[in-house]
């Protein structure tokens, strides 16, 4: 059971991903440790501003998937795994949120790669449930 998620509704992901619910669940209980023990990069897409963090939030354990939808793209280019991000150009991306909402991933890639997306994208999920500006995320 995720941490701070009491219900099952709350803890459900809306998940169409080969991958078991279980598997999500527990990327998902690490970017709440992330988020709750150690800042995160804010605007990692900003060019030319100085960076900007979060501080340490341990709130990240309330906040809980309520039915996130994680969805696996086809490949938007041929040998690459990566999706058109319908923001900022549609540059082609491996992962991008539609925060509060969803999260989308290019099927194309490895499940090591895919951990490490679906992490950055949950952490900010969580960033933005917390009311923190994930614009440049």
């Amino acid at each position: 059971m995720l941490l701070g998620c009491g219900s099952p509704a709350a803890l459900d992901f809306n998940n169409q991903t080969p991958y078991p619910s279980s598997f999500l669940a527990d990327l998902w209980q690490q970017s709440q440790t992330d988020v709750a023990m150690q800042p995160i990069l804010l605007n990692i897409w900003q060019k030319g501003a100085p960076p900007r963090y979060s501080h340490p939030d341990g709130r990240a354990y309330s906040v809980c998937p309520r039915g996130l939808l994680v969805q696996g793209l086809p490949d938007s280019e041929p040998n690459a795994a990566c999706i058109l991000e319908p923001y900022d150009g549609g540059a082609c991306v491996e992962a991008y949120s539609q925060n509060g909402i969803a999260v989308f991933y290019a099927r194309g890639m490895t499940t090591q790669h895919l951990i490490i997306a679906l992490r950055y994208e949950f952490d900010s999920q969580i960033l933005y449930q917390l009311h923190y500006d994930v614009t440049y995320r």
